[in-house]
């Protein structure tokens, strides 16, 4: 059965002053009216300083209830407080930092159990740069833009499953980084790579629908259709090759269905890759 909630992952640098629209986006996806808002800054360093732009903006917006959960260890995530405004919350929001870090505060944890389960109940969990990157199954760890596509430049590990099948990178355009996704994708088809730029993100619907929405382009890689590459058994720092990878740039207003591979443009225009092909 798919998820009742709402994910949005969002690349980084989104407006946190002016118009915001972003993150009233982020709001709107709430079911009813948006009362209670926990922001997890636990992917910074300095967790209260991250936390702080956000709690600013989301009362801004009228949010009269909104949270930090500031914290630097496990032992503070499985804090009782922790928990209950998990439970309560309407939105929790992950800032940005090192994705890492988070991944490993929240792995194996009752906390991490309150957020999927209130994802599959309906509540919208949303994150931005690390806090988006984390949520995909498959998570980039490290990988340098200078040494992008040879063998071992990129690592992955395990995200918060939150978004099966897929792989998410953020301030994709703005710092190069498709030689990193493409790669991750080329060594697993199985995997969508979503790269998703800054001031930008993605509403995930039913798990599997995608709208895309902000200022600037998403990425999408999609390698089930690759004819051949040497990622396999090429040896550490060779370069590699990727024969017929489908990539595709959206703005604003389109919508991508992963299960289909269907594009929904502006315009309502649907196109189907798998119907062209086949004409």
């Amino acid at each position: 059965m798919p998820p009742k909630g709402i994910l949005v992952a969002i690349g980084g640098a989104e407006d946190k002053e002016d118009d915001m629209l972003v993150l009233r986006r982020v709001l709107d996806e709430v079911k009813g009216e948006a009362e209670h808002v926990v922001v997890i800054a636990g992917a910074s360093r300095e967790p209260r300083e991250a936390a702080e732009p956000y709690l600013k903006a989301f009362r801004e917006m009228g949010i009269h209830y909104v949270d930090a959960l500031p914290f630097k260890s496990r032992d503070e995530v499985e804090e009782k407080r922790t928990l209950e405004m998990l439970e309560e919350a309407d939105v929790i929001y992950f800032t940005g930092g090192d994705q890492v870090k988070l991944v490993e505060a929240l792995r194996d944890t009752e906390a991490l159990d309150i957020i999927r389960r209130r994802y599959e109940e309906g509540a919208v969990i949303a994150g931005t740069s690390a806090g988006a990157a984390a949520m995909s199954e498959t998570m980039v760890a490290r990988g340098t833009i200078e040494e992008g596509l040879t063998k071992g430049n990129v690592k992955t590990d395990v995200g918060l499953g939150l978004f099966p099948h897929t792989v998410i990178d953020t301030h994709f355009v703005q710092r190069g980084r498709f030689a990193r996704l493409l790669e991750i994708v080329t060594y697993d088809p199985s995997l969508t790579g979503i790269g998703i730029s800054e001031d930008t993100g993605i509403i995930v619907r039913n798990g599997v629908d995608i709208e895309v929405i902000g200022s600037d382009n998403v990425i999408i890689f999609d390698g089930t259709e690759v004819m051949h590459t040497n990622a396999q058994e090429a040896n550490r720092g060779q370069a590699l090759i990727v024969a017929r990878s489908i990539v595709h740039a959206l703005a604003s207003g389109c919508h991508y269905n992963l299960e289909t591979r269907e594009i929904r443009v502006p315009t309502q225009e649907t196109v189907s890759l798998k119907q062209e092909q086949a004409a």
